[in-house]
């Protein structure tokens, strides 16, 4: 069996991983819905993580790949068992080990089923110390966007308080990291004049001062803004190519980072349910070539 499947409607093309693909014994990421590349009218938006001193890819994060934090506070304990949602029940490893976060002892048991634009994750996983969620991911093609919709339940006997986002390994087709890069995050309102390495924030966007080298980051941790349409919308200055995001909660988190290969605005989704409780969120992404 092939480790990922594809999605197609003749503008979108996606490539995404079956949960027991690739990797699948690493705790870094969500392997429900991992949207691993991402082209539109066949150029690709989607950029793999690399290693900046050899250029090799690291086989960690790529494409659209969501991630969680543990469960609940006080299930990050080292060698504490746990479940980490999208992942697996395993003992809590050492503060960034690797950068996973449990060694996994058990795989959810994750199923998947897909058309030609549409695909579905379903979850339901064991109960853990008293943590127990389910899960339906649903991923579909509509023209030129993306449109991903979670329902996440709680259905074990204690409270669950944790948090999901988005890392968007993307960049515009053919274009490096460079000042012809703009990010506008109306999802929260960063201080003008911020300035990290090489990307600064003026006149209401992110742009660059240079080509970066190293890793340029910006972090919001308190809530962020509700935005009736965009989240973030990435073009150039002197190009036609564009990208943005869409939700439809308030954030609790935003991040913005970038390297010399990508520009990553990440928005994180507070999930806080007691037992029979669910709450249901959607992130949109649109690409175009301006053509």
């Amino acid at each position: 069996m092939e480790n990922f499947f594809y999605l197609d409607n003749g503008t979108i093309k996606v490539r995404i991983l079956y949960p027991d693909g690739v990797k699948y014994d690493r705790s870094r990421w969500c392997h429900t819905g991992f949207i691993q590349d991402v082209w539109c009218n066949g150029a690709r938006f989607s950029e793999y993580e690399r290693n900046r001193h050899n250029e090799q890819l690291t086989s960690e994060g790529c494409g659209l790949c969501c991630g969680f934090f543990p469960i609940a506070p006080g299930e990050d304990e080292p060698g504490k068992l746990t479940i980490l949602p999208g992942d697996g029940v395993g003992t809590v490893k050492a503060p960034n080990a690797e950068k996973d976060r449990l060694n996994i002892t058990e795989h959810f048991d994750i199923k998947v089923s897909f058309d030609k634009t549409s695909a579905v994750f379903e979850t339901k996983t064991p109960c853990v110390n008293g943590y127990a969620y389910s899960e339906t991911r649903k991923i579909e093609l509509c023209g030129s966007e993306i449109k991903e919709n979670v329902t996440f339940k709680n259905i074990g006997e204690k409270e669950i308080h944790t948090r999901e986002f988005c890392h968007n390994f993307l960049s515009l087709p053919g274009m490096e990291i460079s000042p012809d890069y703009v990010l506008e995050v109306f999802a929260v309102d960063a201080p003008e004049g911020f300035c990290n390495n090489a990307m600064v924030f003026e006149n209401g966007h992110f742009t660059f001062l240079r080509h970066p080298e190293r890793t340029c980051y910006f972090d919001h941790k308190q809530n962020g803004k509700y935005c009736d349409d965009y989240a973030w919308i990435m073009k150039s200055k002197s190009g036609k190519a564009s990208c943005y995001g869409k939700i439809d909660f308030t954030p609790v988190r935003v991040s913005v980072w970038s390297d010399y290969y990508t520009l990553c605005p990440e928005i994180f989704v507070g999930i806080d349910l007691l037992p029979g409780e669910e709450k249901t969120w959607q992130r949109t992404w649109g690409f175009s070539l301006g053509e």
